[in-house]
């Protein structure tokens, strides 16, 4: 059942946030991402029953958050962005206390806790203050303290801040498989889009506290063709190419930019011919070149969709 929220109102003082929103989550692992300022901290927020609702709804797998209070949060397990814990706290024992208070006996609590310490990589920090983790650890520790005791939703927002590379595939690889094989939901709330591509089942874009889009990921990703490349390689070469697409320019709406004497972008404004195409043909003529995507697929859906540019984009990179 997931996430339900039915024509939500919220302001911070006259600043509107939301108005009659709605929003229900169709996939067990749902991405809502959108800028900061979009409404995702907020809308977790509200889900939570950390602030209040003006109007309308919202449900926990079925429970209504302020009708059914208690119920409804022990259905959840939570990361609100940059976590902070009691200064007194030390790993474990916080761990098998959240563990308790999800209603695990002390010992299924204490089992539990030193599974996912060591499945989260903190299992040589069973006695460490969590307050003198580093900021890496401290995340995934976050994580560990949704996932004790499995709750059916988890609502994460931002999970793999202050990850490295490795850590953010170990981290949304290991979600994934929880979900599927446990039949826990999840919803990450995110302004980092590329990373999200291979494990969300379901994209909900929103913006200035809307949803503009929402759909399956493999719908939302062919939805929006290639429009943007970067070429990088040896000067001549990269002069050869260009003299190339001058020629092609003649059949098709290119425009291309030399960023670097070895660097170039190449763009198209039309919709109906991408560059999918064009990038093999470049890759087969001039193996050597380095051919990269300038904007992931979510995040040329977030630009089609929101009209926001660039730089107000947070790339996986």
């Amino acid at each position: 059942m997931g996430l339900e929220v039915r024509e939500i109102s919220f302001s911070y003082g006259k600043n509107e946030i939301y108005k009659d929103f709605s929003l229900k989550q169709n996939h067990n692992i749902t991405g809502i991402i959108g800028v900061n300022g979009a409404g995702k901290s907020t809308l977790l927020k509200l889900s939570t029953g950390i602030l209040p609702l003006l109007k309308g709804k919202i449900y926990l797998n079925g429970h209504n958050i302020e009708a059914e209070r208690e119920k409804s949060l022990r259905q959840i397990g939570v990361l609100f962005e940059n976590p902070v814990f009691p200064k007194w706290a030390k790993t474990l024992k916080f761990l098998r206390w959240v563990g308790r208070l999800r209603g695990l006996s002390y010992i299924v609590a204490d089992k539990n806790a030193k599974i996912l310490l060591s499945f989260l990589g903190l299992s040589n920090k069973y006695d460490a203050p969590i307050s003198k983790l580093s900021a890496g650890q401290r995340q995934r520790f976050g994580i560990a303290q949704a996932l004790i005791g499995l709750p059916p939703l988890l609502l994460l927002d931002e999970p793999t801040a202050n990850l490295d590379v490795k850590g953010k595939i170990e981290i949304l690889s290991f979600l994934k498989e929880l979900a599927n094989e446990n039949s826990i939901e999840i919803i990450i709330f995110s302004h980092v889009m590329g990373e999200l591509e291979k494990f969300v089942r379901e994209v909900i874009v929103l913006h200035k506290g809307k949803i503009v889009y929402q759909n399956s990921i493999n719908k939302a990703i062919k939805e929006v063709p290639l429009t943007h490349i970067v070429v990088t390689g040896n000067e001549d070469t990269i002069n050869q190419l260009i003299l190339l697409l001058e020629k092609m320019n003649e059949v098709l709406d290119l425009h291309f930019l030399k960023i670097s004497p070895s660097e170039i972008e190449i763009t198209t404004n039309n919709s109906k011919i991408g560059l999918t195409s064009l990038k093999k043909e470049i890759e087969n003529l001039y193996p050597g070149l380095l051919i990269r995507d300038k904007y992931s697929p979510l995040e040329r859906l977030f630009i089609k969709y929101t009209g926001e540019n660039r730089k107000n984009i947070a790339l996986s990179t």
